[in-house]
C-alpha cells in the first residue's frame, strides 16, 4: 500500500513538474517572442522615421538649391539686362551727338557757302 502510494505521489509530482516545465516554458517563449516583437517594431519605427526625415531634408535641401538658383538667375539676368540697356542707352547717345555733329557740321558749310 505504501509503495502504491509512493508510486502515486511520485506520478502526481511528476506530472506536476512535467505541467509546471510546459508552462513556464511557454510563458518564456511567450515573454520572449513578445520582447522580440517590441524590439523589432521599435527598430522599424526608428528606421522609419530615420528615412522619413532623411526624405524630408532631401526634399527641403533640393527646394532651397531650386529657389537659391532662380534667385540668381533673375538676379544675373536683371543685371545683364541692365548693363545692355546701359550699352545701349550709352551706343544711342553717342549715335545721336554723332548726327547732330554731322547735321551742324552741314549747316555750318551751308551757311559758308552761302556766304
Amino acid at each position: 500500500m505504501e509503495a502504491l502510494m509512493e508510486a502515486v505521489m511520485e506520478a502526481v509530482m511528476e506530472a506536476v513538474m512535467e505541467a509546471l516545465m510546459e508552462a513556464l516554458m511557454e510563458a518564456l517563449m511567450e515573454a520572449v517572442m513578445e520582447a522580440v516583437m517590441e524590439a523589432l517594431m521599435e527598430a522599424l519605427m526608428e528606421a522609419l522615421m530615420e528615412a522619413v526625415m532623411e526624405a524630408v531634408m532631401e526634399a527641403v535641401m533640393e527646394a532651397l538649391m531650386e529657389a537659391l538658383m532662380e534667385a540668381l538667375m533673375e538676379a544675373v539676368m536683371e543685371a545683364v539686362m541692365e548693363a545692355v540697356m546701359e550699352a545701349l542707352m550709352e551706343a544711342l547717345m553717342e549715335a545721336v551727338m554723332a548726327v547732330t555733329a554731322v547735321n551742324c557740321r552741314l549747316d555750318i558749310n551751308r551757311l559758308q557757302s552761302a556766304v
